[in-house]
């Protein structure tokens, strides 16, 4: 629903979005904890003065969640650092929002401005979605944002008379703080109101979006703009007419609601109230060896190596709890679709779980690939569904696999093709006459009844599919959730669990059905942003704590079929205890293999640590005093970025593909800079430039990372978690290089060992003897 900011009523999210206006017109910001309880019940309720610190029993020292540790002490830890988690996440994208620069916002993918909505364009998906086509109108560069990307679409309500657009012209080097604070031209202050959209589609010139409300607010502020001969009462710009707004990425904090709410439910379960007092991890496996006594039929695939063939097999034999360990390039979601198959061909029904969409689709495309059509039939005809919207899906080809498109429901096309004539009629209708009230009822009708259908169609999908593949965030809503609890899956599978938190994790855990859990602790670890979740609890999933736990339980894959021999070598050896293999088919496979890449000293390079230490400006640049654990550290190398560059250019003349260069760095600062130095033109913004945490679950043929950090403290940051370097190296899989200064790298004992195997193998080179 559209918002409004009362100067008498903030809520807390567009209070630390838009910086709303007090009574007298002076900004009265409160602190953002007190504005979020105040304004929302749920968040009341877990406050301090809630029920989280009732359940967590007020401020203690920081407790260990060991093998002893009850269900009741989990679900107190879990609580806890959801609440916790809340008001970081708040308090964090306040300090974005109104700390960086436009341009910053704009790089980072978190925000557009100077956008207007085309008044010659709208359309109806078959959802009955509003398309609106909105018009860029500056000279930056094209959008960084891509489909799929929930966001929401902000404008001045404004108020008559018409004003000067409140948004217009905007600086991209000044704090967006005092951009949503600053008065129009007429001396009132802007009066902000959002609606959600998805991001459809983007041109260089265009970018198209869904709108997923349609309310009053809305039609305020879109009438004008397409029934053109009535007079406008939002903020329009004076030279063109059209209504400006700006795009700016949705808020995360319903994801902790929704956490929040699951272990609610969790914790009002029948057979869990009965548990509370048992130790979690034991009952986990209290099957554990118990395997069944006639061995059932396996689905194997002739792809699968033996360890993978173990791993499957282990998952059929053992009736309640197995887990996958896949270092980088094994195979883990591969191994996992093969369990679900094989799961499926002994008649149980599975439910398959994945942190993102990209995860989904990722595992979506492994069961297709293995899919034995013979003896199912088509996979596209009821037996495995993809829970989640369409533009969500990374992948054009699964959609045709979302329960909307499996099932035909002659009720629901008929709504929405009510829904899209209503809504249309509302747009066109001219101000001031009768009937628009009329128009609006029926469509909140329609809405509703739209809305029932459509779960209609999901619940017979899911009652009939074999296989539900869905996010772990769309498994907690009640719908999967409830079903999971009534033990409607014989099988709940989680993909990439050892990057999952608890508060996720643990009600399906507790529940009736089978669990596989496949994933990698030697990864990255569940991220918080709270420093007093960090402090409080130690930053271990139950994936790991269940690896170290019960051995017995696990399977180790261990074969990599993605990098080069010398660049898994040393993740082998300091991670894995050196049992990983490379496969013969990639072990010497390099850059000069590809296509049309010219063969060169660096083309036949597959490890290369370029050290900066002999460059006198080489030291890193701190442009605030951010406290470094947030994200937003403004920590930079310039002199690392211009090399970076240099390299880029070198292997962009050597015919190496821009899609197959990707850019590692582990700070937000570092990654801006790179992509105003790289992405000049629309074939090297190919090169995907990203933070660690974005390319977990990756690969690309060449991978380059700066490591930024370089001072005469030898303060290397949170690069003291070696497993950040283990996931950025592991993505690389013909050619790896790394920019660096080693004297201060040294002094981690991780980073160390990485630079001495780089010396031991010759692969270490001064950057005098590169430039």
């Amino acid at each position: 629903m559209a918002q409004v900011v009362q100067p008498w009523q903030w809520p807390a999210r567009q209070c630390s979005r838009y910086g709303p206006r007090g009574r007298t017109g002076l900004i009265r910001l409160a602190p953002t904890h007190a504005l979020w309880t105040a304004s929302n019940p749920t968040a009341a309720l877990y406050s301090g003065q809630g029920r989280a610190e009732r359940i967590s029993g007020g401020p203690r020292s920081r407790p260990v969640l060991g093998a002893e540790s009850t269900l009741r002490d989990h679900l107190r830890a879990c609580f806890d650092r959801a609440r916790r988690e809340m008001i970081a996440v708040q308090d964090r994208e306040t300090r974005h929002k109104h700390g960086l620069t436009a341009r910053e916002l704009f790089f980072r993918g978190e925000a557009l401005f100077d956008l207007h909505v085309d008044p010659d364009y709208h359309a109806f998906t078959y959802e009955g979605r509003v398309v609106l086509r909105l018009v860029r109108h500056t000279s930056w560069e094209p959008a960084r944002l891509r489909a799929g990307v929930l966001m929401e679409l902000v404008w001045d309500e404004g108020g008559p008379p018409p004003v000067a657009p409140a948004n217009s012209d905007v600086d991209p080097d000044s704090h967006c703080g005092a951009f949503f604070r600053h008065p129009r031209s007429d001396g009132r202050f802007p009066a902000w109101r959002s609606v959600n959209v998805v991001i459809s589609h983007v041109e260089d010139q265009h970018i198209y979006v869904q709108v997923e409300s349609f309310d009053n607010f809305l039609t305020q502020a879109l009438t004008p703009v397409y029934a053109k001969d009535q007079g406008p009462r939002v903020s329009l710009d004076s030279d063109t007419g059209r209504l400006q707004v700006f795009l700016i990425r949705r808020s995360e904090l319903g994801i902790y609601g929704l956490q929040i709410q699951a272990l609610s439910r969790l914790r009002s379960q029948p057979g869990v109230r009965t548990q509370l007092d048992l130790p979690l991890l034991p009952e986990l496996i209290r099957e554990t060896g118990s395997a069944a006594a006639t061995p059932p039929s396996h689905f194997f695939h002739p792809e699968l190596d033996a360890s993978k063939r173990a791993a499957v097999q282990h998952c059929d034999r053992h009736p309640h709890l197995s887990v996958i360990h896949g270092p980088p390039g094994t195979g883990k979601t591969t191994t996992l679709a093969a369990a679900v198959l094989s799961a499926v061909a002994n008649g149980d029904k599975v439910l398959v779980l994945a942190p993102s969409h990209t995860a989904c689709d990722a595992i979506t495309m492994a069961l297709l690939k293995y899919w034995p059509e013979s003896r199912w039939g088509p996979s596209d005809q009821g037996a495995l569904v993809r829970i989640g919207m369409d533009l969500r899906v990374t992948v054009r080809a699964l959609t045709r696999y979302l329960a909307v498109n499996l099932h035909e429901n002659g009720n629901f096309q008929t709504v929405v093709k009510n829904l899209a004539n209503v809504r249309s009629a509302i747009l066109s209708h001219p101000r001031g006459e009768k009937g628009l009230g009329k128009l609006l009822a029926q469509e909140k009708k329609l809405v509703q009844a739209r809305d029932r259908e459509f779960r209609l169609v999901q619940d017979a999908a899911i009652r009939q599919a074999r296989i539900v593949v869905a996010t772990n965030l769309s498994a907690l809503r009640f719908p999967i959730f409830s079903r999971v609890w009534q033990g409607k899956f014989n099988l709940v599978c989680i993909d990439e669990a050892g990057f999952v938190p608890d508060e996720i994790v643990l009600p399906f855990l507790t529940c009736k059905a089978r669990l596989i859990l496949s994933g990698d602790h030697m990864q990255l670890p569940p991220i918080y942003y709270s420093l007093d979740v960090t402090k409080r609890y130690p930053v271990q999933s139950l994936f790991e704590r269940l690896i170290k736990f019960a051995p017995q339980n696990v399977n180790f894959l261990n074969t990599q079929y993605r990098s080069n021999a010398l660049i898994a070598q040393w993740s082998s050896q300091e991670f894995y205890h050196n049992q990983v293999l490379s496969h013969a088919s990639v072990a010497n496979q390099l850059l000069e293999d590809l296509p049309h890449v010219r063969s060169t000293t660096e083309t036949s390079t597959p490890l290369l640590f370029i050290d900066t230490s002999s460059r006198q400006d080489r030291h890193e640049t701190k442009l605030t005093d951010l406290a470094e654990d947030d994200e937003n550290s403004s920590i930079l190398n310039r002199e690392e970025a211009a090399l970076v560059d240099q390299l880029v250019r070198k292997y962009l003349s050597l015919k190496v593909d821009p899609y197959d260069i990707g850019i590692i760095t582990p700070y937000w600062n570092q990654v801006m800079l790179l992509r105003s130095l790289i992405w000049t033109n629309k074939r090297r913004q190919k090169i995907e430039i990203r933070t660690v945490d974005g390319y977990q679950g990756r690969e690309k043929e060449l991978i380059i990372m700066s490591f930024v950090r370089s001072n005469a403290e030898h303060d290397v940051g949170f690069l003291r978690e070696s497993r950040r370097v283990n996931v950025s190296i592991t993505r690389a899989k013909r050619a790896c290089i790394l920019v660096g200064d080693a004297s201060t790298l040294k002094i981690d004992p991780a980073l160390a060992n990485f630079i001495s195997f780089c010396e031991d193998k010759n692969a270490l080179l001064p950057v005098r003897d590169i430039l």
